[in-house]
């Protein structure tokens, strides 16, 4: 008599819970009392004068200023907010991560081990104990994650949708979330066996081509109500102020700088691993996906 086959069962809703408190109670044990850089400088600084348009990460300054009104009759101060802001927020990024890996069909176990790669790596630990944007940015990420997750499982055109307002408010958050939209599309081409034949390219197609167009739809209406909002910009206008503000073009002669420090260093292990992917056609795409992305992220180095 043979024992019936083991089924991995997928990771309870508590274990991402716990997952992100685990997380959250290391970020605090190595939080910092600075700022890493100027933006969260500069808009603490901002929301402090009740200017709450920031012509790039466009919803930080009013979330901060709103959880200051919130927050402020408790004796918390701006500071204390920005920097929790990025503990709290990189923890639930990471539990919404190991949702969103759940969701891809790893077991209990591997997707714990995802999980607690991505919290302990470098980059993630270190914008977790400063004061920087990128705390506030990160759980947007992990819905984004969780929007594709659900794409792959059930592909529809509702869900690309979703996935572009998802990836849209990221931008909102952090201009970096723009990098999302050519990620997911290639990782779309390298975990969908059918999107290789003639029929699964073409609905691929459609589908980066919504999904783009989502999320430009999201970014340009959400500029237009935050301008609206506060700057007294009419709807009109909101485009073409935006537009007037171009972020600079890529200075790909930093690329290779950028790999070797912000990614292979910051992202160990899992940049190692990634680019041990080459070896597989069916994972090159994605590594693409990551290539292009730290290439146009020298824009900001």
């Amino acid at each position: 008599m043979t024992d019936a086959p083991t089924v991995s069962r997928p990771a309870p809703r508590l274990d991402s819970i716990v997952i992100g408190l685990l997380a959250l109670a290391a970020y605090a044990a190595v939080r910092q009392e600075v700022f890493y850089s100027v933006d969260a400088r500069l808009q603490i600084l901002a929301a402090q004068r009740g200017d709450l348009f920031y012509t790039t990460h466009m919803l930080c300054t009013p979330l901060l200023w709103l959880a200051h009104r919130a927050l402020s009759p408790f004796g918390i101060e701006w500071f204390a907010i920005a920097s929790w802001a990025s503990a709290g927020g990189m923890a639930l990024g990471v539990a919404l991560l190991h949702r969103a890996t759940v969701r891809l069909g790893l077991s209990r176990g591997r997707s714990a081990l995802a999980a607690a790669l991505i919290a302990t790596t470098p980059t993630v630990m270190f914008f977790a104990s400063v004061a920087e944007l990128h705390g506030p940015f990160f759980p947007a990420v992990g819905v984004a994650a969780m929007v594709f997750a659900g794409l792959l499982n059930h592909p529809t055109t509702r869900r690309a949708c979703w996935l572009g307002v998802a990836v849209g408010a990221s931008y909102l958050l952090h201009a970096t979330g723009a990098l999302m939209v050519g990620v997911f599309a290639l990782l779309y081409g390298a975990l969908t066996p059918h999107a290789q034949s003639r029929w699964g390219r073409v609905r691929a197609a459609a589908w980066c081509g919504i999904l783009c167009g989502v999320v430009a739809a999201t970014v340009a209406l959400g500029s237009a109500v935050l301008l609206r909002l506060f700057v007294d910009v009419p709807g009109a206008r909101a485009l073409r102020f935006l537009l007037s503000r171009p972020e600079g073009l890529m200075r790909l002669a930093q690329t290779p700088l950028v790999v070797a420090r912000e990614w292979l260093l910051w992202c160990a292990p899992l940049a190692v691993l990634c680019f041990a992917s080459v070896r597989s056609m069916r994972w090159r795409p994605l590594l693409t996906a990551l290539l292009l992305a730290i290439a146009n992220n020298s824009t900001s180095t």
